[in-house]
């Protein structure tokens, strides 16, 4: 698996819209950041963190929806797959390792992006805690793991499916803008229909990863309002994201691996 790893890599550097997309994601990121600066008088490590995670609900699915086909269908169309079957590789190896480092790829952006406005933010004023807890932060990296395994797992799910680029990009989306406001104004217009929001991975992040609530308070001489996050309440989501993802990982195997290939 991992000869295939450091091919699939070795791919994407050479991949034109791999730098296309990055620069794509690298401007928005910047933008994130400014306007995060913007709307807030002081900009703490705790805040900047708290920021960007919430500006991921939209980020960390678009990078998903434009780099895990690339990583997954892209070698279906020259047929590099077919070579590595016949080089003697396992199905399973070539598909887990597709998955493996989508999952890596998409996490580590995660990661680093919320990372780099930590630190600019401890820079400029320090990390000031009250903006954030540090229990409340460690908790957040772990369950933002969950959530990308969830979103990346329903990504590779389609570009197996379909072994093409474009279609698995194009489904993918309109499902998500299908299901996004469905499964928002259920929740909010009918009583006992709360847990809707689980039809959409972006829906899912933002229930879990942003704040339940917002409370006054006044900390160091100033009027502040705290995030307050309730992991507990949201703890069936959170499991149930991860049951997802992996059937859907699984299911994906199972298609790719019931098709011949050569």
């Amino acid at each position: 698996m991992l000869n295939i790893i450091k091919s699939i890599r070795y791919s994407l550097h050479r991949e034109m819209l791999t730098w296309v997309y990055a620069t794509a994601i690298l401007i928005a990121y910047v933008f994130m950041v400014i306007l995060s600066l913007d709307n807030v008088d002081v900009y703490t490590g705790a805040y900047g963190f708290r920021a960007i995670v919430e500006s991921n609900e939209i980020i960390c699915f678009v990078v998903a929806l434009l780099f895990v086909p690339l990583i997954c269908s892209s070698d279906f169309s020259d047929k590099f797959i077919n070579y590595e079957l016949l080089g003697g590789y396992k199905k399973s190896h070539v598909y887990f390792a597709r998955a493996l480092y989508s999952y890596i790829f998409v996490y580590g952006y995660f990661m680093v992006s919320c990372g780099i406005s930590l630190i600019i933010g401890c820079i400029m004023n320090g990390y000031c805690s009250f903006d954030l807890q540090v229990n409340d932060l460690f908790l957040l990296l772990i369950v933002g793991l969950v959530m990308v395994l969830r979103g990346v797992s329903v990504v590779i799910f389609f570009s197996f499916l379909f072994e093409n680029n474009i279609a698995s990009v194009l489904v993918m989306y309109l499902l998500e803008i299908m299901s996004l406001m469905p499964s928002v104004l259920l929740g909010e217009l009918f009583e006992g229909l709360d847990k809707t929001y689980f039809i959409s991975t972006v829906a899912t992040y933002e229930k879990v990863m942003l704040p339940s609530d917002m409370v006054p308070g006044f900390v160091n001489g100033r009027d502040v309002y705290l995030p307050v996050y309730n992991f507990s309440e949201n703890i069936g989501a959170i499991v149930g994201s991860l049951v997802f993802g992996a059937v859907l990982l699984f299911v994906g195997y199972a298609i790719f691996s019931s098709r011949d290939r050569k």
